[in-house]
């Protein structure tokens, strides 16, 4: 809990110390990747401490606040990770090809194209890390293991029908 508290804290002086929206929404998404995955709807609770401050003099005054708000949205936490990872970028298909070249962009920038050439009779495996790619909203790649083997290929095994 004071984790979650010390990185809403550093985001809400973004906000406000006017943090540019773009800056911010980054540093929620960042949080979130991280598995804050509340921490929006926490920044937004600061709110209601932030214009109550009559009743609540002091954040320690506004801790049972926020223990009950953490006892509330316990039960929705997959609901959380759920409405997150349908933000984030997803794996669709990997499509190895036999042929080597240099990686490019699908022409609407949506999908990256690695053409390999493959070793017969080869087991492979490599994760795809959210780090290095993002949405343009950029929310993170879910981490996506692909694992794939090869078998030779003669002639005799190709069927034409």
């Amino acid at each position: 809990m004071y984790e979650s508290l010390v990185r809403a804290s550093s985001i809400q002086y973004f906000v406000d110390n006017k943090g540019s929206e773009n800056q911010i929404k980054k540093m929620i998404i960042a949080e979130e990747t991280k598995g804050f995955l509340w921490i929006g709807q926490l920044i937004g609770l600061f709110k209601n401490y932030t214009a109550h401050r009559d009743i609540y003099p002091t954040l320690s005054a506004f801790m049972p606040e926020i223990a009950k708000w953490y006892r509330d949205i316990a039960p929705g936490i997959d609901k959380l990770k759920s409405d997150y990872e349908s933000q984030c970028a997803h794996v669709e298909a990997i499509e190895p090809f036999a042929v080597k070249g240099t990686p490019k962009y699908s022409e609407d920038g949506r999908y990256l194209i690695i053409s390999v050439l493959l070793k017969p009779e080869w087991d492979y495996s490599f994760m795809l890390m959210p780090w290095s790619f993002r949405t343009l909203d950029e929310y993170p790649l879910v981490t996506y293991e692909v694992k794939s083997a090869t078998s030779i290929f003669t002639l005799d095994s190709l069927s034409i029908e």
